[in-house]
């Protein structure tokens, strides 16, 4: 660990126990995990895979070249939950007269009342609009980026003629690159475009909505010198 500090790297892993030992009295182990580095999160995924038969399950590290789109995690409550809803739901929905004679009673009643908490939590709770998809950069453009960056430094440092000239030639090649994918941005957006859902009229109204003239400002009254 003192190494995987000093060096920045990055430890990858399910969180979970990746070795049963057929010791009953030992506790399962995480023996699997990943180092890396110079790699974001946003772009890896581990997953387990349970498919051998063994006392081991090895874990599968997935790197894209897009963002991961991964499920948030789920919540009964969030920061919009209505709590007076909530607290009037579990008065008018609670039952106090409940036999708890038997553990079958008990068993029954704590189950309802945990399923009268969920109901309660739900309908106090507004549903979560749709969160924006992250902008997926490909990673040739994020590698130029990188570079002309550590280029803009070196030169700064230097001043050297050669080194200018690399910042020169990255910036132009990123430039270069920026455009391409702002045309195949829109070449994507235009093709996706539909009479069937409406989208294709959408861009159509912005172009043709008249322009509102805004006049200078003017003084009503008439100069002393006219």
């Amino acid at each position: 660990m003192k190494v995987i500090e000093q060096n920045k790297y990055y430890v990858l892993s399910t969180a979970t126990p990746t070795y049963w030992s057929t010791d009953p009295r030992k506790t399962p182990d995480l023996l699997d995990f990943f180092v890396t580095r110079g790699l974001s999160e946003s772009y890896l995924e581990i997953t387990a895979s349970y498919d051998l038969s063994s006392d081991h399950s090895p874990i599968i590290a997935t790197v894209s070249e897009a963002i991961i789109a991964k499920p948030r995690p789920p919540h009964l409550h969030t920061r919009t939950t209505n709590w007076e809803k909530y607290r009037e739901l579990i008065r008018l929905g609670a039952k106090l007269n409940v036999s708890l004679k038997t553990s079958y009673d008990i068993e029954n009643a704590t189950n309802a009342f945990i399923t009268l908490l969920q109901d309660a939590t739900k309908q106090a709770t507004p549903p979560i609009a749709g969160v924006a998809h992250p902008v997926s950069i490909p990673m040739e453009l994020k590698q130029l980026l990188a570079a002309k960056r550590k280029a803009r430094a070196r030169w700064q440092r230097t001043h050297f003629p050669d080194d200018k000239r690399t910042l020169n030639r990255l910036s132009h090649k990123l430039k270069s690159k920026l455009q391409e994918v702002r045309e195949r941005s829109i070449q994507t957006y235009i093709t996706r475009l539909s009479i069937h859902d409406n989208s294709l009229w959408k861009p159509v109204r912005t172009v043709r909505r008249p322009k509102t003239a805004i006049p200078p400002i003017r003084k009503q009254s008439t100069p002393d010198n006219a």
